[in-house]
């Protein structure tokens, strides 16, 4: 798989207009995934966060080839043109390309957050005294 590229763009009223996106390439062709509005990207995360967690040493056969196939049908769901070429990917697309791809797209879809923890971090080290003034 090719390395993910990521842009993450703008703030306020430029986050509408231009939100955060990837390129992933999976099963031999390119897709696009852009950042989904909050309520969508909340739905994503949820469901997103087992398939991330899913993965560990102590896993049969069966259970990794089952969480691939469900990473898979994650893709389909939010993605119309993965979901069209959803044949073509059950047959090609590769357990590491899966997994690469789920990483770059988790960046896309939790981008609104992380730039909401980055707000919140940034007004408390605003607000904050500094220990000089406290003395």
């Amino acid at each position: 798989m090719k390395a993910a590229k990521m842009e993450n763009m703008g703030s306020s009223d430029q986050e509408v207009l231009a939100r955060a996106k990837c390129t992933i390439e999976i099963g031999g062709r390119t897709y696009e995934w852009t950042e989904m509005g909050r309520r969508q990207g909340r739905e994503a995360l949820a469901e997103m966060l087992p398939l991330l967690q899913g993965y560990n040493p102590s896993l049969s056969a069966p259970e990794v080839l089952t969480l691939f196939n469900r990473i898979l049908d994650f893709f389909y769901k939010y993605h119309a043109r993965m979901n069209a070429d959803r044949k073509h990917l059950d047959n090609a697309a590769t357990n590491d390309e899966i997994g690469a791809a789920l990483l770059a797209i988790r960046a896309v879809i939790d981008a609104p957050f992380r730039r909401d923890a980055q707000k919140v971090q940034e007004e408390k080290e605003i607000h904050m005294p500094s220990p000089e003034s406290s003395s």
